[in-house]
């Protein structure tokens, strides 16, 4: 064995399912280096057992990954990491989808007008990245499957960004 080789530690405690759609579920998992005492959380997106592994949801998450990688350099998209078959890991969101945030948030403080006016920002800039991806002016991608829970919140960015391009459709 190589002592000088990181081995990775796999931390039960982390793993976790936070979310999920009709094609994938979500957990949280911590990537943690043996003798590194923090780590990083990610997104680890399956496809739910419900469904079969077949060409077409082969497609579906191959098509996810693209979409994502190309807009990976956006503020208001997030990021992918690695993608491979119908699983992929992506950017951890710790603050919920923005229907969360609106729906089943504590309304004892609402948002203020400016609060309203910058999530509106950060949709409306998440949507034309999308459709600015290759070049301004010209539609490359359209997502199909815009709501209110594709948009997850990044607490320690305060922003909002687009997500979960699996129905997305590239315009040729």
């Amino acid at each position: 064995a190589n002592p000088e080789k990181k081995e990775m530690i796999f931390n039960w405690e982390t793993l976790r399912r936070i979310a999920g759609g009709y094609w994938r579920d979500v957990w949280k998992v911590a990537n943690v280096p043996a003798g590194i005492p923090t780590a990083e959380l990610v997104a680890l997106k399956t496809i739910r057992y419900m469904h079969a592994l077949q060409q077409r949801n082969f497609d579906r998450h191959r098509r996810d990954a693209v979409a994502m990688e190309r807009l990976t350099a956006s503020p208001f998209i997030m990021n992918i990491y690695a993608s491979c078959g119908n699983s992929g890991f992506f950017e951890y969101a710790d603050g919920g989808s923005l229907e969360e945030s609106i729906w089943e948030s504590d309304q004892s403080t609402p948002w203020t007008s400016e609060e309203k006016l910058i999530v509106a920002y950060q949709v409306s800039s998440g949507i034309a990245e999308v459709h600015n991806a290759i070049m301004e002016g010209v539609p490359a991608i359209a997502h199909t499957d815009i709501s209110l829970g594709q948009f997850v919140y990044l607490s320690n960015e305060g922003v909002f960004r687009l997500n979960d391009f699996n129905r997305c459709r590239f315009i040729g």
